[in-house]
């Protein structure tokens, strides 16, 4: 079954903020206000502002708007780990290619124990996690550049010192033996890289 790659939405339910939801409750609380005018004030539903209000009175805790079937895999900090390691490994002249962010996504979900849709067969995520994953965090599929006359006159020995201080620190805290230092002369077809505006 095919699926659009970009959700559009069918109704207006819960686009209130909930900044204005946590103001209504405020002037609820201090009594300046009823339900209809605080949420006609604050444009927030009023059924809603009701439910919650009453629930804030019995210490509920907080509250946060739940929308839709399907949740976010992973949380904030843990994707973002996810983008700064992509990042680093572009930086370090190593894109990762769609199939590797994958394939980590499924690694990552597996090691914390994250209730996920990956396909376990295969043992990676899927593309619309990663067609999401690549918009939510401003990351684009790029085709590697060949060598050009330009590349190879900036091999120098400015660019050699910059490679070796960026392979120390990563010998030092790996211990690779020497043979797992080589250079990968074939290229992938697409690699992952942070969007150029």
């Amino acid at each position: 079954m095919w699926m659009p790659s970009t959700y559009k939405r069918k109704t207006d339910r819960q686009s209130w903020s909930e900044e204005a939801m946590s103001r209504a409750l405020e002037s609820l609380r201090g009594g300046t206000c009823g339900y209809l005018k605080a949420a006609k004030q604050f444009n927030v539903p009023k059924s809603t502002l009701e439910r919650r209000f009453k629930n804030k009175k019995k210490q509920a805790v907080h509250f946060s708007k739940q929308l839709g079937s399907r949740k976010l895999t992973f949380s904030r900090d843990l994707e973002a780990q996810l983008v700064e390691y992509t990042k680093n490994m572009e930086s370090m002249m190593y894109g990762l290619t769609t199939r590797s962010i994958r394939s980590l996504a499924y690694q990552l979900a597996v090691r914390n124990n994250i209730v996920h849709h990956f396909n376990n067969e295969t043992k990676l995520a899927g593309w619309h996690w990663l067609n999401s994953f690549l918009k939510r965090n401003k990351l684009s599929l790029r085709s590697p550049e060949a060598t050009s006359a330009a590349r190879a006159r900036g091999f120098n020995q400015q660019a050699v010192n910059s490679f070796f201080d960026i392979l120390e620190p990563l010998q030092e805290k790996h211990n690779f033996p020497p043979s797992r230092i080589f250079n990968v002369q074939s290229r992938p077809s697409k690699i992952i890289a942070v969007e150029l505006l």
